[in-house]
């Protein structure tokens, strides 16, 4: 029988004050499948008694705890060699309503400020005067441009849309709102990792 058990701790989880953690919460399994049902309801012990804290577990203590259980099997890990659990603290019905009025003032502001800036560009370059030129050269009189201005500004957030990926496609490559956020998940994990070593 094949009592190898491939183990791979993710970077990080995110829990609730209290909550219990379990093996197959901190890392992804690969055993066959009656030690696996075994495993992956082990408690992790951690102090989660605190809110709004960051604490570490290591691989050898995971092999720990499952050696315990199953002496005979052979832990083979891969991957991360720790991973760091955030405690988070439950939050109310009052904080999530302080977050959605906070939601809702930040995305006005968004809203007025992106339009600010495009109309502030648009007068910098006279775009209204280009629009009045382009239906000149185009019909040869000088009629009123909402027929360019309208699909102009229909096509701007469109193309803003298009940019930011917002709209689902299959096989698209990843757009700079997923890399930025790709590149801050990286930096916090980097910073979760140098704060632990730092208060070990």
């Amino acid at each position: 029988m094949d009592n190898k058990i491939y183990l791979q701790l993710k970077k990080h989880i995110s829990i609730r004050s209290g909550q219990t953690v379990f093996l197959h919460d901190v890392a992804d399994l690969l055993c066959p499948v009656d030690i696996k049902k075994k495993i992956k309801k082990l408690v992790i012990p951690i102090d989660n008694s605190r809110d709004n804290i960051t604490t570490t577990i290591n691989v050898i203590e995971i092999i720990e705890i499952i050696n315990k259980i199953l002496p005979q099997a052979v832990v083979i890990s891969v991957g991360e060699k720790q991973v760091s659990i955030i405690i988070n603290k439950e939050e109310s019905k009052k904080i999530d309503f302080i977050n959605l009025i906070k939601l809702a003032i930040t995305c006005f502001l968004l809203f007025v400020g992106s339009g600010l800036a495009i109309m502030y560009f648009h007068a910098d370059v006279n775009m209204h005067q280009v629009h009045e030129t382009l239906i000149i050269a185009i019909t040869g009189e000088s009629t009123s441009p909402y027929w360019i201005n309208i699909p102009y500004s229909i096509g701007i957030g469109l193309g803003i849309a298009l940019f930011f990926g917002i709209f689902p496609m299959k096989n698209k490559n990843p757009d700079p709102l997923e890399i930025e956020m790709f590149k801050y998940e990286k930096d916090v994990n980097s910073y979760l990792e140098n704060s632990n070593e730092k208060s070990d």
